[in-house]
């Protein structure tokens, strides 16, 4: 028989950016759980791995071919360095089959990279930003015009998201029941019929199936989707990140050490102060172990 451990977790609703830079409603929790904490050390040492594989492959290539280490990563990128007609050097893409036999010479190698080459050369930063929005990005729906009491359908805002039979959307302190399969860009969906009237402009929040809990967490996210963010946003979210890390103490703003002297890929700055977004006065218990998979292909507007 194992203990039974239960933890109310008093949840606010936080939006994070503006229009401008783009924006996401998150659960704030006060706090990092366990599991999350598990899957940005998981990712991090993912991109680590990846880089010393890299290393090893370049290397390799290298002495093969008695060519240097930089000549061997353009190989492995698919480039050739190539003399131009002013003598100095620069890239050009390999011929695809040339670069199709190259690979296959090295396939093993290949192989080993595959899962974790995406976040070679990705700051610790949008890791972390990609892992956090997995876990509480939430799924709303933006209400664009009154619904009178007792109506049976709902003009929205397109969530680019599949709302489903039965799904069950917040809207305040009343729960709405979709009635019915909407595709994604549905901009009017059918619901029970509703017991109060809501305003328009009103923002309603996905609910996990059997519970009172938000549902959080975008399982069709991809870190292409974090690449995609502005930097102004992804750092938004990584100072949201680090003061829910922190229990909301206050601290001195800590540089990415792992990111010094990094050239490979894309870099990022913090700017600007820690972001608290705007709370919605809406106060949800919330399981700590609970992240949905919603159908959502972008919670970013």
């Amino acid at each position: 028989m194992q203990p039974t451990i239960t933890r109310k977790v008093k949840s606010e609703i936080v939006v994070i950016g503006d229009p401008e830079i783009g924006e996401i409603h998150v659960e704030k929790r006060g706090s990092i759980s366990v599991g999350e904490r598990m899957q940005i050390d998981e990712a991090g040492t993912n991109k680590d791995q990846g880089r010393i594989l890299w290393a090893k492959l370049a290397d390799r290539v290298s002495k093969d071919r008695g060519i240097s280490v930089e000549a061997a990563e353009d190989l492995i990128r698919g480039q050739i360095t190539v003399e131009a007609e002013n003598g100095q050097p620069s890239n050009t893409t390999v011929a695809n089959n040339e670069h199709i036999k190259f690979i296959a010479e090295y396939a093993k190698d290949y192989y080993e990279l595959s899962s974790v080459f995406a976040l070679i050369g990705i700051s610790n930063i949008v890791v972390t930003v990609d892992v956090f929005i997995k876990a509480r990005g939430l799924v709303r729906v933006h209400l664009e015009s009154d619904a009178k009491i007792n109506a049976t359908t709902l003009d929205i805002e397109p969530a680019s998201i599949y709302l489903n039979n039965k799904h069950r959307i917040r809207f305040g302190s009343q729960i709405v029941v979709v009635n019915g399969n909407h595709d994604v860009e549905a901009d009017t969906i059918k619901v029970n019929k509703i017991a109060e009237p809501i305003a328009a402009q009103t923002i309603g929040y996905l609910l996990a199936e059997n519970s009172r809990s938000l549902l959080t967490g975008f399982a069709a996210w991809k870190l292409e989707d974090t690449k995609g963010l502005s930097e102004s946003l992804v750092s938004e979210i990584y100072e949201f990140y680090q003061s829910e890390a922190a229990g909301w103490v206050k601290t001195e703003p800590q540089a990415d050490p792992a990111d010094d002297g990094e050239q490979v890929g894309e870099s990022l700055q913090l700017t600007g102060s820690p972001s608290t977004g705007e709370s919605s006065p809406i106060e949800l218990v919330t399981d700590d172990s609970e992240i949905g998979t919603p159908t959502s292909s972008n919670p970013i507007m």
